[in-house]
């Protein structure tokens, strides 16, 4: 079989197609269901790659809003049923000092130097530092630095040991404790966790029944709705004892949001636009695109808080300033604090010094039996994305002239509508679909990992070529751009949903390696990487060096997006990328069968030669490249695909093993007796290709010998360790038959349920016992788990 247009499988998922199917089930937690899924973390506003708040519990009040990273994002959601508070979100609040707190001081010593370090702040007083020290709980010391005549340095510390002589300094560990209000949690009596929503019901001193959902238009065919970074937090409420309440709601969103470190000066104002008024907060400095890392969030743009009119039955009020000081009015007056009259709660100031951010609230008649309160959230990053020169917006800025214009679009009636009409039927789409092909624990998993996939790229516009462009983020193992071995476990989610989505990804690859940047790329193989989101200025030297896993995956997803595509289009990479694609063939015919001493996607296991699964990926690609030749209408097709052949047949040769039993594929063609995932191999299946491999032979013989290494919650990667790689196993599932699916993949399930850590989805984890690998911060939140929606891609 071929990839010509005559024998492609359409499999595009409209949102025409989206409209004729009918509801599914979405994951749910609820209190009278035991056996229910419980996510390792929650997502709620988990949009983009710096838009990623998570609540890391079994419930939304156990603990604080937080990133990806676990670094804290506060959210805080409060309800006031006739003048008794509760929490829905978040837990305790941490209350600003007025005035500084017992120390235990000791002169000429240091704490922990260069460790620990949360914020530092020029030219502050003693008494100063000890009480922004107290208004952080997780300040636990501060030092005082004499920086000659009358200047001086605080930094704050996480730590409070060890103590180290050092001459000008002085050590402060606090004695005291940070004061905090907590306010009594509501009960949470259910979670519901799909592709575009999270649902939370309360019970409220058995008064009120309160419904939470988080929506977030992730729709992957409406690109400008997909871009919107326009959040909506609803909040229904209604009597379950038969009386009317006097009932209050409270949300807001804490300048953690808009800064990258704690001791950064954030500002806010309010804004009045159309039908709204609303409030934003972000950086003085504004030092857009000014720098790139891993862990880290945005400190650039502006984050907005708005009250829906229309789509609100309660009176709004919106404000900003101290987030303590409007929970604590709003829990004694049900209103808002009005900073504005308070000489001490003005902007600007360090995001660290009693936490600033914005707050809305809803009241409700007293009379009222039920209510609805819609809160707007949106992040306006300003520019989105550098790509080697150029600054590039978002791709919702080619349709709104401002955040303003598009928070005033989505507070409308007939938006809103459509909204909450269309994120229903995309996660019944997720889930009826999935459940049909995998079952119900494989849809649990899918639906999970849709946000998570999404949640990673960035549309933008490229204003100097007049056409929409993807960008993605790696996540937590560093903070690569377009890294091309994590876009390719992340492709099937989007081959299955809207292979554009993917294809403009790969374009800015092919765009640099093309040399259509002002950087000569020099490299016979394709990137690794672009950059550091959100910086594409990657130099050749600066690429990690994968040249077949690279190549391989190149050819692979090209291949996938002309089979998946609606129009089976070949004419953006042909005849434009073709030279370049073609060098890159035959560079892989120049070092395959045998792969030289060279890392793989898997580069946490480090250099190994003859790597059997690499190999597979490179001769698979190569027949691929093939197949998109003769699709393309190019010439020498054949060519490619009879050396495809050929070194499968080699392949086969040499990596064939007996010495240990059942018979099966070895990890390297120089290592008897040694095994490993073939996960490479599932690319033949996914485009239904009947070359190069025998696929009876080849994938069901090692399929069935992974069954024998089988742990509680699936078989290792290989066997030199008991890790496994969730992507990497999500293919084996799919490259076994259809009746061992659920044997491979339901572990998957299994491990997310009991993980002891609570982290968003990791693609890394200890096949015995169920703990993540790699933590606090690596391999999770990853894009790779869209690698989950190739069972979805095969027939």
């Amino acid at each position: 079989m071929t990839l010509s247009p005559s024998s492609f499988v359409l499999c595009l998922c409209t949102l025409a197609l989206l409209c004729q199917m009918t509801p599914g089930i979405p994951i749910t937690q609820s209190s009278d269901q035991g056996s229910a899924f419980r996510p390792p973390a929650i997502p709620l506003f988990t949009t983009d790659p710096y838009m990623q708040t998570w609540m890391r519990a079994d419930t939304l009040t156990e603990d604080a809003v937080r990133h990806w990273d676990g670094v804290k994002r506060e959210m805080q959601g409060l309800v006031r049923v006739d003048g008794e508070t509760f929490s829905f979100l978040g837990n305790c609040t941490n209350i600003a000092p007025s005035s500084p707190g017992p120390v235990t001081t000791t002169e000429n010593t240091d704490v922990s130097p260069g460790s620990c370090d949360i914020a530092n702040f020029a030219d502050v007083s003693w008494n100063t530092c000890n009480e922004i020290c107290y208004g952080y709980p997780d300040c636990a010391a501060f030092v005082m630095r004499q920086d000659g005549g009358n200047h001086t340095t605080c930094f704050l510390k996480s730590c409070a040991k060890p103590l180290i002589p050092s001459g000008n300094h002085q050590a402060n560990v606090l004695t005291g404790s940070h004061e905090n209000f907590c306010f009594q949690p509501a009960t949470q009596t259910s979670l519901t966790v799909s592709p575009t929503q999270t649902a939370v019901v309360f019970t409220v001193a058995s008064k009120i029944q309160l419904n939470l959902t988080f929506t977030s238009t992730m729709y992957a065919t409406d690109y400008v709705r997909l871009s919107r970074p326009v959040y909506y937090a609803t909040i229904n409420w209604q009597s379950i004892d038969d009386k009317a309440h006097a009932v209050q709601v409270y949300f807001d969103a804490s300048a953690e949001h808009a800064v990258n470190t704690m001791d950064e000066v954030v500002t806010w104002s309010s804004w009045s636009h159309g039908s709204l008024n609303g409030v934003q907060i972000g950086t003085v400095s504004q030092n857009v695109l000014g720098f790139a890392a891993d862990q880290c969030n945005i400190n650039w743009g502006y984050l907005h808080l708005t009250a829906a009119p229309e789509l609100s039955t309660g009176n709004a009020t919106v404000t900003a300033g101290s987030v303590a000081a409007s929970r604590l009015a709003f829990n004694s007056t049900g209103q808002l604090f009005n900073s504005k009259n308070n000489a001490t709660d003005q902007p600007p100031r360090p995001a660290i010094q009693d936490l600033p951010g914005l707050s809305v609230s809803f009241s409700f008649s007293a009379s009222s039996t039920q209510g609805v309160a819609v809160a707007l959230m949106a992040y306006d990053d300003i520019d989105s994305v550098y790509y080697f020169g150029s600054k590039y917006k978002a791709f919702w800025t080619t349709v709104y002239d401002s955040i303003q214009d598009a928070l005033v679009n989505a507070s409308t009636n007939a938006e809103y509508d459509y909204v909450i009409s269309t994120s229903t039927k995309v996660d019944n789409f997720v889930w009826s679909t999935t459940s049909a092909k995998g079952g119900e624990k494989y849809a649990t998993v899918a639906s999970l990992a849709y946000r998570q996939t999404l949640a990673a790229t960035k549309l933008v516009w490229n204003s100097d070529r007049q056409v929409m462009w993807n960008f993605l983020k790696e996540i937590s193992t560093n903070g690569d751009m377009q890294t091309m071995d994590v876009v390719y476990p992340a492709s099937p989610m989007m081959l299955y949903t809207n292979p554009i989505l993917l294809r403009d990804l790969l374009i800015p690859v092919l765009v640099f390696a093309n040399n259509e940047t002002w950087h000569t790329f020099t490299n016979p193989f394709s990137p690794h990487q672009l950059g550091t989101y959100p910086l594409a200025n990657a130099t050749t030297a600066e690429q990690e060096p994968m040249p077949m896993e690279n190549t391989g995956n190149m050819f692979l997803m090209l291949a996938g997006i002309v089979q998946r595509d609606i129009d089976h289009d070949t004419s953006f990479f042909y005849p434009h990328f073709w030279p370049l694609l073609t060098s890159w063939a035959d560079y892989l015919i120049d070092t395959l069968p045998f792969p030289g001493n060279q890392l793989c996607t898997d580069d946490f296991e480090g250099l190994l030669a003859n790597n059997t699964n690499l190999a597979a990926k490179g001769i698979v690609a190569l027949q691929a490249f093939g197949e998109l030749c003769t699709a393309a209408g190019a010439g020498n097709c054949s060519f490619y695909m009879t050396k495809a052949k050929q070194f499968a047949d080699t392949w086969v040769q040499y990596a064939y093993d007996n010495t240990t039993q059942p018979p099966h594929y070895r990890l390297s063609d120089n290592m008897p007796g040694t095994w490993s995932i073939k996960y490479n191999l599932v690319w033949q299946k996914l485009l239904q290709l009947d070359a190069p491999f025998d696929w009876e032979k080849v994938a069901g013989l090692d399929t069935q010998y992974y069954l024998t290494k089988m742990n509680q919650y699936g078989p290792p990667l290989d066997e030199r360790h008991t890790y496994v790689k969730l992507d990497w196993l999500s293919w084996a599932a799919t490259m076994a038959e259809n009746d061992q699916f659920n044997t491979f993949f339901d572990p998957i399930y299994d491990f997310l349920n009991v993980t002891p850590d609570r982290v968003p989805m990791t693609d890394l984890y200890d096949t015995i016992s169920a703990h993540a690998s790699m933590m606090p911060t690596g391999f999770i939140a990853r894009p790779v788990v869209g690698a989950v929606f190739a069972k979805m891609l095969t027939v």
